[in-house]
């Protein structure tokens, strides 16, 4: 459903150029630290497929979120896992290689920024992981598996751009002023039949280091951190004048990880 902010209103409020002011202050970016994990810290009994996930109260870095600053052990063996970051849930999700071992004590760590022996966890704001004491050197999640199956982390649901991303494109970014058939302040046209060469595979003027759309890749597409409003970005949050809701952003992940079809 799409939500109801009134294009006139964004072609009034103008777009998210280059040299706009940032939506926060990023010389004090905000805290960082853990929210919530599933399992929680003394989980029992958890499904065999879990991919244990760690809530952030920023968005996390995917650069840092990767071994050994994310770490998952059985005792003091490292499982094979691939670390992933969930940008709409500011969390970081860890994959088993294979599915975990029944009534096995497993422990997840991940590094703060007071581990010296380790590259810390980041946010995209620019602040270190905190721990609950300031001096942690690392958060450690324990559980324990219990013998039942399943479980596993979400799979992106098939979208296209025709058909799921265009039409919110068209409604809240395709418009005179901004990034419409008018665009006279850059070249990022995102109006139908152009929004793909746009986007897709092509490098961000704002942030040269990441792709406007990294097919497979949404952690690591700058569109979908403008949609965000990350720490890193420069300019607004798109659209200007209102937001995307978490449901709509999920459609825009889903298409990038999808292959941006």
């Amino acid at each position: 459903m799409i939500k109801s902010v009134a294009a006139v209103s964004l072609a009034a409020a103008g777009c998210s150029f280059l040299g706009d002011a940032a939506m926060y202050d990023k010389t004090q970016p905000p805290s960082f630290t853990v929210a919530k994990s599933m399992p929680g810290d003394g989980g029992l009994n958890v499904s065999l497929g879990v991919a244990p996930t760690i809530v952030f109260t920023d968005f996390p870095d995917p650069a840092t979120a990767m071994a050994p600053a994310v770490t998952l052990r059985a005792g003091q063996a490292a499982v094979e896992a691939m670390v992933t970051v969930d940008l709409i849930n500011k969390a970081v999700v860890v994959v088993p290689a294979s599915p975990l071992m029944p009534a096995t004590a497993y422990t997840l760590e991940i590094a703060t920024s007071q581990n010296v022996g380790t590259p810390g966890l980041f946010s995209l704001s620019g602040a270190g992981l905190i721990g609950a004491q300031t001096t942690d050197a690392v958060v450690d999640i324990h559980f324990t598996t219990g013998t039942q199956t399943g479980g596993g982390p979400r799979m992106p649901m098939a979208r296209t751009l025709a058909a799921d991303v265009q039409p919110m494109l068209s409604m809240y970014c395709a418009l005179d002023g901004c990034h419409g058939a008018n665009n006279t302040m850059q070249m990022l046209l995102l109006t139908d039949g152009n929004s793909a060469t746009s986007l897709v595979g092509v490098k961000s003027t704002e942030k040269g280091s990441l792709l406007r759309v990294e097919k497979g890749h949404p952690e690591r597409s700058y569109l979908l951190r403008k949609l965000l409003g990350t720490g890193d970005i420069s300019g607004q949050q798109m659209p200007s004048g209102g937001s995307l809701d978490s449901a709509q952003i999920l459609i825009v992940s889903d298409w990038i990880a999808d292959g941006a079809p």
